[in-house]
């Protein structure tokens, strides 16, 4: 494959690199024929992306619009707040909160627990009756325009993290629904409540689920997940969850 360096003046290809993403689409484009044609390169945005930072596959999964993509405000950031209990309840909503409610606790041993990438501390912690919480992210707000999300429709990605109390049993609940301006549900993922036997070890289960292709209209996502303990003893013997993520990706991206 040729470089671009060798399709175009260097100096020129090294002026366009710098100029902010939606300056370039918007203005730069009508210049000239030759700026036209380097900047609706895919070299050119393979590139600029690196330049800004980020970190390229060794392969692209093709149709990919460079684009758009350098258009994200940032690829993979979690956009739950507080996933994993640091500020207590802080932006959570307490939709049910049954038995003794809900509880944030310290990782015992270790002290530090290793969920994924992320060094957990805390967890929340649910009781003998049924107890559930969720946040609602406004896409808009974390600066997803609508027209990239009818446009591009990114994968909408969902990750968990919830484990049983050892010699407790427990269920586990994961409710997901993308939202249109009006609220309306237009898809929702909601697996079978997880139930754990009461002779599990405690381990820590990640549940995963990703929206591809989903239409038009999405302007929010409800995150709402819990559970309770399966032997209705009182105090906090039920799914403990933590280290929840809902992020906006490429397929083909890391």
């Amino acid at each position: 494959m040729v470089h671009i360096d060798e399709l175009y003046n260097y100096d020129l290809v090294e002026i366009l690199a710098a100029v902010p993403p939606r300056f370039l689409i918007l203005q730069c484009r009508s210049v000239c024929t030759k700026w036209k044609e380097i900047i609706e390169s895919s070299a050119f945005w393979v590139l600029k992306c690196q330049r800004m930072g980020y970190v390229l596959p060794q392969r692209i999964a093709r149709p990919l619009d460079w684009r758009s993509f350098v258009c994200l405000p940032k690829m993979n950031r979690n956009l739950l707040s507080n996933p994993r209990a640091r500020k207590g309840f802080d932006y959570w909503s307490m939709d049910e909160a049954g038995g003794n409610g809900w509880k944030v606790e310290f990782v015992n041993e270790p002290k530090i627990l290793m969920l994924g990438e992320n060094r957990v501390r805390k967890y929340f912690a649910t009781s003998h009756r049924q107890c559930l919480k969720s946040q609602l992210i406004d896409l808009r707000k974390m600066g997803y325009r609508s027209h990239f999300m009818d446009f591009l429709q990114p994968d909408i990605i969902v990750k968990d993290w919830y484990a049983p109390r050892p010699t407790a049993g427990a269920r586990y609940k994961l409710r997901i629904q993308l939202l249109s301006e009006d609220k309306e549900v237009l898809r929702e993922y909601c697996p079978r409540t997880i139930v754990m036997r009461s002779d599990n070890k405690g381990q820590w289960h990640q549940i995963s689920y990703i929206f591809h292709n989903y239409g038009e209209g999405v302007r929010y996502v409800f995150f709402q997940h819990g559970g309770q303990d399966e032997m209705l003893w009182g105090g906090w013997y039920g799914v403990r969850v933590t280290n929840s993520s809902l992020s906006l990706g490429f397929r083909g991206l890391p």
